[in-house]
């Protein structure tokens, strides 16, 4: 679903409700391929949830996956 929303032009920094943004939940979950998939889309890892000021990167190392936490830096040293 997500690829397909990215195909379509979403919006992929739209945040919820709850204040995530679709890779603060990728992250929170460890979902490492779909985060570089919204990496590479131009997801903002520096977005901050509202309730709690957490980034993605945050939610990644809070939830101790590694792999994400990988992928995240990896985009960092590109960019």
């Amino acid at each position: 679903m997500v690829r397909d929303l990215v195909q379509a032009n979403a919006d992929v920094n739209q945040m919820e409700q709850g204040g995530l943004s679709p890779l603060m939940m990728c992250c929170e979950q460890g979902d490492s391929e779909m985060a570089k998939l919204l990496l590479d889309s131009q997801a903002n890892p520096n977005l901050q949830q509202s309730n709690t000021g957490y980034t993605a990167p945050m939610f990644a190392c809070k939830g101790g996956h590694l792999a994400t936490v990988k992928v995240l830096m990896n985009m960092e040293l590109t960019h």
